[in-house]
């Protein structure tokens, strides 16, 4: 179910300075939280009307994907928001440690079509756990472009249009700075599965070699959670996770989707704010100190999430 939300808000800081923020979402549990950030606002209003007719994003994935529930953690699809205009909504619906067959099997494929309309998208990322053996490995180039097609398929069949977003490498780096290869023929697979079913394919995979690899391995320990023991509270160890991204992470490969986005066919462009469409080259990322995202105050949490 997609609301629009209009709040009216005043900055304490600045007297007289008032603004109005309006932003469509997407409500999935029949609850809708807002967390204020940042500067001290002081809210005059809120105001949430039903919206049947605005085009959602629906994104299925996996943990570089998904709405992370605690700090440091984040996914790309949450950040994913904040480059569009009101009138389009996210539904991100990606789920740690996912894969295409379990992501189906859990119902979540079916929770997105029953809310899918005629004239949105769903935007596929998998790889990292569909590599995996077990019982929801495929194969790359066969069982992965079969699993691959039923999105596809699903999608059309309901008037919407599907979307392939190939998988960010790892944060893993040669002797000489390069990026190494942990996917394998996957990225590939899809490229070849998007051109085979005419549907749009945004390659992240190919951004995201170009990205750390002018992070370098020391600064792109800040994209992703690397922390010293005791950051955070009771955190007796540090945190060296090479695939799970700190919200500057997640927001700089956001922004390698909006980039593939612009340089892509796909109509909801028009959707993407001013200052989005301004290209973003992976080769020059934003420094850390430039990207100012206020950390939430709901949960911190030093569990790494479900997959890898």
């Amino acid at each position: 179910m997609v609301f629009k939300i209009h709040v009216p808000w005043s900055l304490h800081l600045l007297a007289g300075l008032e603004n109005d923020e309006d932003c469509t979402v997407n409500v999935r549990d029949g609850q809708l939280n807002l967390e204020l950030l940042g500067e001290s606002r002081a809210i005059r209003s809120v105001s949430i009307a039903r919206n049947d007719t605005a085009p959602t994003i629906f994104l299925a994935g996996d943990s570089t994907v998904c709405d992370q529930d605690a700090e440091p953690w984040a996914g790309w699809g949450q950040m994913l928001p904040s480059f569009f205009q009101p009138g389009i909504a996210i539904a991100n619906h990606a789920q740690s440690g996912r894969a295409l067959k379990s992501f189906q099997w859990e119902g979540r494929l079916g929770a997105i079509l029953k809310e899918m309309k005629a004239g949105d998208y769903l935007f596929v990322q998998f790889t990292h756990n569909d590599q995996k053996q077990g019982a929801a490995h495929v194969e790359p180039f066969t069982t992965f472009n079969d699993e691959l097609g039923v999105y596809i398929k699903a999608a059309r069949d309901k008037g919407a249009t599907p979307i392939l977003v190939t998988s960010m490498h790892r944060r893993f780096f040669d002797a000489d700075g390069h990026i190494e290869n942990t996917l394998g023929d996957y990225p590939e697979s899809m490229r070849q599965k998007a051109k085979d079913a005419g549907v749009a394919l945004l390659d992240l995979n190919a951004q995201s070699r170009v990205l750390y690899e002018a992070w370098g391995p020391e600064k792109s320990k800040s994209a992703f959670v690397w922390f010293p023991a005791h950051t955070f509270p009771k955190q007796e160890q540090p945190l060296k996770d090479n695939t799970h991204f700190t919200n500057y992470g997640a927001y700089e490969l956001a922004r390698c989707v909006v980039a593939e986005i612009l340089k892509s066919d796909v109509d909801f462009k028009r959707y993407l704010r001013p200052e989005a469409q301004v290209f973003f080259e992976a080769a020059h990322p934003d420094s850390p100190e430039t990207v100012a995202i206020a950390p939430s105050l709901s949960a911190i949490s030093t569990e790494k999430p479900e997959g890898n």
